[in-house]
C-alpha cells in the first residue's frame, strides 16, 4: 500500500472517529432536555366544587336546616338554592349556592295599550347571578355578583358578562371582567397580592383563558406581565361525574397562601356552571334594549354598588 493512500485512510478513520464522538454527545444531551422540559409543577394548594345532581343533600334537607344557615349568616338569604360542595385539599370545608329569585327578571304590570296611543317601553327589573360561598358552619366567605349595569353597554358584538367578587375582612372588591377575544372565552381581573404595612400595596394582572376543544370548562390562570408559559393555577371542569365538578389546581406558592386569590378561584368556578345561562340573558335583553321594548331599572343592591363611595349618605 502506498503512503497516499496510508495517508486517506487515517483521514478517513479520524473523520469517521470525530462523527461518532457528535453523535454520542448529542445522545447524551438529548435526555438531559426532555428532563428539563417534563418537569412538572408543584401543586401547592389543591380545590375542588362538586356540583349536585339533585337538591337532596345534608345542607339543605329541610325547613329547619334552611332555618338555621340563614340564623348563622345574614347573607343566606331565603332564596338560597344551595348547589355544591367546596373542598380543599380532598376534605371538605364548606358550600356554595346562588339565589334563585334574584336571577330571575322582572317587567313592571302596565296598562294595556289604547288604540292610537304609545305607552312606551316597559321598565325591566333585569335578573344577576349572586353566588354566595360558605363554610362547612354556615358561615358566609365570598360572594360573586353579576353587575348588569356595567355588562349591557360592552356587550355590543357579543356578551361581555363582568363580576364583581366581595370578600369579608378584604378592603377591596374584586372586579372579573371578560373582554372581547376572536375565539374562546377570556376574563382579566386584578388582585392586591402584597401588601407591605399601611402604605405600600403591589397590585398583580391576572387573565383567566378558556381552553378550546375539551370536554369539560377548562380553564388556565396566568399571571399578566410574566413570561406566558408561566401558569398559576389550573380550573379542570369534569362533565363525566354526576352532577359535574372543578377542579381548581395553584402552583404558585404565594398565590396558594392567598386568600383573596384562593376565593376568586373558587367562585369563578362556582360560576362556570351558568355560564352559558349569562350569556344567553345578555344576548336577550340587549336586544330587547335595541327594540326598545324595555328600559332597565336597577335593583336596590345593584345601586349599592354603583354608589359613589365618597359622597355623605344622608
Amino acid at each position: 500500500m502506498s503512503k497516499k493512500n496510508k495517508s486517506e485512510n487515517s483521514k478517513e478513520s479520524t473523520n469517521m472517529e470525530e462523527k461518532t464522538k457528535k453523535k454520542s454527545k448529542k445522545v447524551k444531551e438529548t435526555p438531559q432536555k426532555t428532563e428539563v422540559q417534563k418537569k412538572k409543577r408543584i401543586a401547592y394548594k389543591k380545590l375542588t366544587i362538586d356540583f349536585w345532581a339533585t337538591d337532596l343533600h345534608g345542607e339543605e334537607v329541610g325547613v329547619r336546616q334552611d332555618a338555621q344557615h340563614r340564623a348563622k349568616s345574614r347573607q343566606f338569604s331565603k332564596d338560597m338554592e344551595i348547589y355544591g360542595a367546596l373542598f380543599e385539599d380532598g376534605k371538605k370545608v364548606g358550600f356554595v349556592g346562588w339565589r334563585k329569585e334574584a336571577w330571575e327578571s322582572g317587567i313592571d304590570e302596565e296598562d294595556e295599550e289604547v288604540e292610537g296611543e304609545i305607552l312606551g317601553p316597559s321598565t325591566a327589573e333585569i335578573g344577576r347571578l349572586i353566588i354566595r360561598c360558605f363554610t362547612n358552619e354556615s358561615n358566609w366567605i365570598g360572594s360573586l355578583e353579576e353587575q348588569v349595569v356595567l355588562e349591557l353597554p360592552r356587550s355590543y358584538y357579543e356578551p361581555l358578562p363582568v363580576f364583581t367578587i366581595i370578600i369579608p375582612r378584604y378592603e377591596f372588591v374584586i372586579r372579573v371582567e371578560r373582554i372581547y377575544s376572536r375565539t374562546g372565552n377570556l376574563y382579566c381581573t386584578t388582585l392586591i397580592t402584597k401588601e407591605k404595612g399601611d402604605k405600600e400595596k403591589i397590585m398583580d394582572i391576572f387573565e383567566i383563558d378558556e381552553k378550546l376543544f375539551t370536554l369539560g370548562s377548562d380553564w388556565v390562570v396566568r399571571r399578566r406581565g410574566a413570561n406566558k408559559k408561566d401558569i398559576v393555577a389550573k380550573l379542570d371542569g369534569k362533565i363525566l361525574n354526576v352532577g359535574g365538578k372543578v377542579d381548581i389546581t395553584i402552583y404558585d406558592e404565594e398565590l396558594a397562601k392567598n386568600r383573596a386569590f384562593r376565593m376568586l378561584l373558587v367562585l369563578f368556578a362556582a360560576m362556570t356552571k351558568f355560564h352559558n345561562k349569562v350569556k344567553k340573558k345578555i344576548r336577550k335583553v340587549r336586544e330587547q334594549i335595541f327594540n326598545g321594548e324595555i328600559q332597565i331599572k336597577p335593583t336596590h343592591q345593584e345601586l349599592e354598588m354603583m354608589r359613589n363611595p365618597r359622597t355623605i349618605r344622608r
